[in-house]
């Protein structure tokens, strides 16, 4: 990252809308939106992908995108160039700016346009961190940077894992591991079991435990429980529902099982946290 020029924030802000449809557009500057919730369909140069819970969407300059369908996300807008004058209170996607020049940053282009991130627990702590630095002004320069640089280290890394998966999983080689994850990220406030997993990815319950931990260096179960806790901890910072709405939407049986797992993972209890 010594060599790079940190870029500076045009946009960064959390969004949520219902249905809705977006016309065609040409990405302007480089775009980097973490899914919370929803599910749309978005359309990068042709490709078509489907967006859920999880999902990491990358952009460029020049690229033609269309979408439609709700979401729940973190946008963040990227100025490479650090010409761009426009504050991000007033900065807006698709407005008739000029199209900023593509960066000669060579690992960027081994970001997919859509992808899981490993590290999301830290990419969210990192997205509301300059969201609250940025908006409706940049307050602290020095701050953003730091934040910006953190953001792309983390964001290049779980690139680099996808690349090495997707290596070592080549095309008509299923990577159940991955394919687990995917379920759990959709289904985490259902009723789920190791078993049900391997029923569902048709494959032995001892065998997806061993290329889940090789994957993942944790279990199936564990994995489900830091799931249903990390989007517990958004609902409790971004939300009003009571403890045992919380417990409930995010897959936990009772609301003292819930609080028992929240305090034996962060050492307070889930009201203590939201208070604090």
């Amino acid at each position: 990252m010594s060599n790079w020029v940190i870029p500076t924030i045009l946009q960064c802000n959390r969004f949520v809308t219902d249905n809705v449809s977006q016309d065609s557009r040409y990405v302007r500057d480089y775009e980097f939106d973490l899914y919370l919730g929803g599910e749309r369909d978005i359309t990068i140069d042709d490709h078509r992908y489907p967006i859920s819970k999880g999902c990491m969407v990358f952009r460029k300059p020049g690229q033609l995108v269309s979408g439609s369908g709700s979401y729940n996300m973190y946008m963040l807008t990227l100025d490479f160039s650090r010409r761009s004058s426009i504050p991000p209170s007033q900065y807006v996607r698709g407005s008739h700016t000029p199209q900023q020049e593509p960066c000669d940053i060579a690992m960027l282009d081994t970001v997919p346009p859509v992808f899981v991130p490993t590290h999301q627990d830290d990419l969210i702590t990192l997205y509301k961190a300059m969201c609250a630095c940025s908006y409706p002004n940049v307050i602290d320069e020095g701050k953003q940077e730091t934040l910006i640089a953190e953001f792309l280290c983390l964001l290049l890394a779980d690139a680099c894992r996808y690349h090495r998966e997707a290596a070592q999983n080549p095309p008509g080689k299923p990577n159940y591991a991955r394919q687990a994850r995917e379920y759990i990220n959709r289904h985490y406030a259902e009723d789920i079991s190791v078993s049900r997993l391997a029923e569902h990815l048709s494959i032995n319950q001892n065998y997806l435990i061993k290329l889940f931990k090789q994957d993942t260096a944790t279990t199936p179960n564990q994995y489900l429980l830091n799931t249903r806790l990390f989007y517990a901890k958004l609902m409790l910072t971004q939300t009003n529902q009571s403890i045992s709405a919380v417990a409930a939407e995010c897959g936990f049986n009772t609301p003292s099982y819930f609080i028992k797992c929240f305090r034996r993972a962060y050492g307070v209890s889930p009201l203590t946290y939201r208070n604090g």
